[in-house]
């Protein structure tokens, strides 16, 4: 127990054969990549949730226009009736 508690200090502790010194990051820095990284979350839930709304209406509006091509057939379909009812009336 007592060579695994030195072999132990000896990996980790102050006389460890390589110790590693790195320059802290300054404060400015790690704050702007706070920001840069919780902008990014926003504009993707923001993208996220706009997306959902926007196709939503993109399929409404397929619909719409699909109901008026529709509407425009029936209408050219009942004016030439009109028409043959009307030429019907007028010969006799």
């Amino acid at each position: 127990m007592r060579q695994w508690q030195r072999a132990l200090k000896r990996r980790f502790g102050i006389t460890a054969p390589q110790v590693a010194v790195h320059t802290a990051l300054p404060w400015y820095w790690r704050v702007a990549w706070l920001l840069l990284v919780l902008a990014i979350g926003y504009v993707a839930a923001y993208w996220q949730f706009v997306a959902r709304h926007v196709f939503a209406m993109d399929r409404v509006a397929v619909q719409k226009l699909e109901d008026a091509q529709t509407l425009q057939v029936k209408v050219v379909r009942l004016e030439s009736q009109l028409q043959v009812a009307t030429a019907a009336q007028s010969n006799l």
